[in-house]
């Protein structure tokens, strides 16, 4: 679900300045160090308070590593057409 929120504020919170790639991958730190220390590599389906693990929860979800890519992707978007807008 983090990747819808990432996604919405991309939408409604940029201010066009050709730095929502570097602020999206500030917003997913914590992301990518739980992926580096997992041993599948993903993300969980649920997590419990502040990210704990939840042991009812798939390990690694499609899913949940989807939507951050798109909230990447997204991102990257709107960069490039920023420094295209600059040319």
């Amino acid at each position: 679900m983090y990747g819808y929120y990432l996604r919405a504020k991309l939408i409604f919170d940029n201010p066009n300045d050709g730095n929502s790639l570097r602020r999206t991958f500030y917003d997913l730190r914590n992301h990518k160090a739980h992926i580096d220390a997992s041993p599948m590599q993903g993300l969980p389906e649920l997590t419990n308070k502040a990210g704990a693990e939840c042991s009812d929860s798939c390990p690694t979800q499609a899913w949940s590593m989807s939507c951050c890519l798109d909230a990447l992707y997204d991102a990257w978007m709107l960069d490039s057409s920023f420094d295209r807008a600059q040319q």
